[in-house]
């Protein structure tokens, strides 16, 4: 038998130590709580900025949507497959603030042109940009042209890893004779 000394014996029996670790339960329950909200915090952070990234990304698409229908159905700038000589044509239009030149490739009934464009946002204070893409080719009774216009808007114009894309499509016919829109 081990004797120790008076003062190492405890003095209400077998409850010695028992403080400490109701202390070290209650702050280790403590603190896991506390992690977890916390760790909640940091997901709603990053859900709320992706989300915002988003909305500007869509809003570029749709600005540049809107430019090309303008150019295409008001101005008449983008050619059809019945104008089409073959030739490298370029078109000068301008979307915003952005003075830009468009590029046209040709296909067996079809011309495609594309452009690209930015905007600038006062709720980030980056430049975001939009990728535009006008297809126009005969129907399948070769009576109307198609007109398909797929703007892809983004939020960075460089690389980021929060770049975010985010794309809209227009399709519409256009009456050969006179070149507008059918209703």
């Amino acid at each position: 038998m081990i004797l120790l000394p008076s003062k190492f014996k405890s003095r209400g029996g077998e409850r010695r130590g028992f403080t400490i670790l109701y202390a070290a339960l209650v702050s280790s329950l403590l603190l896991s709580i506390s992690l977890g909200i916390y760790n909640i915090s940091i997901k709603q952070y990053v859900l709320s900025s992706s989300a915002i990234d988003s909305q500007l990304a869509i809003y570029t698409a749709d600005g540049a949507i809107e430019c090309a229908i303008y150019w295409d159905a008001i101005k008449g700038v983008f050619e059809s497959p019945n104008e089409a000589d073959n030739a490298s044509v370029s078109s000068q239009i301008k979307c915003g603030e952005d003075d830009i030149t468009t590029a046209t490739s040709y296909d067996t009934g079809e011309v495609t042109t594309r452009f690209e464009t930015n905007f600038s946002s006062s709720a980030s204070g980056d430049l975001q940009c939009a990728k535009v893409k006008i297809e126009k080719k005969w129907n399948d009774s070769n009576t109307d042209v198609i007109t398909r216009i797929e703007s892809r808007g983004y939020n960075y114009c460089t690389t980021n890893p929060r770049k975010v894309e985010r794309a809209l499509r227009v399709t519409y016919p256009i009456d050969p004779a006179t070149g507008l829109p059918i209703e």
